[in-house]
């Protein structure tokens, strides 16, 4: 396993892409070699159709909120290479929410592609039990 650069620098070129609507730069991010799936923060948020989540991630631009890089991790061992990362949303008000994203690409054409994506919110395990109790 190696850290890779090459993946750190593709997830932050996604989260431009997504905070300014740049749909060609999430085309050339988004493999279109094989199965991708992207999902979201919202129960609605899952994507296993590429021009969905190209429309999708392209669109989210329009409410304002951009998305800022923690400190992104990134690995590689041959053909495949993953990438984490706790970033954030900013909303146009200053507010900013934490979320974590999981990354998995796919070497092709000697570029690192995106295969899969994961944001979730974290939920603390006291405001979970309050689901199993209702």
């Amino acid at each position: 396993m190696n850290n890779d650069d090459n993946i750190v620098n593709s997830v932050i070129e996604m989260y431009k892409a997504v905070s300014n609507g740049d749909r060609r730069l999430l085309e050339r991010l988004l493999s279109s070699a094989g199965d991708v799936l992207c999902i979201g923060t919202d129960p609605e948020e899952f994507w296993d159709d590429r021009s969905d989540i190209l429309k999708n991630l392209s669109s989210q631009s329009e409410s304002g909120v951009k998305v800022t890089a923690g400190d992104v991790k990134g690995y590689s061992e041959g053909s495949v290479g993953w990438a984490v990362d706790e970033a954030k949303f900013v909303f146009p008000s200053g507010t900013e929410v934490s979320f974590r994203i999981t990354f998995v690409f796919h070497l092709e054409n000697n570029d690192w592609k995106i295969l899969q994506t994961h944001c979730s919110i974290g939920v603390p395990n006291s405001e979970l039990s309050s689901y199993l109790s209702s």
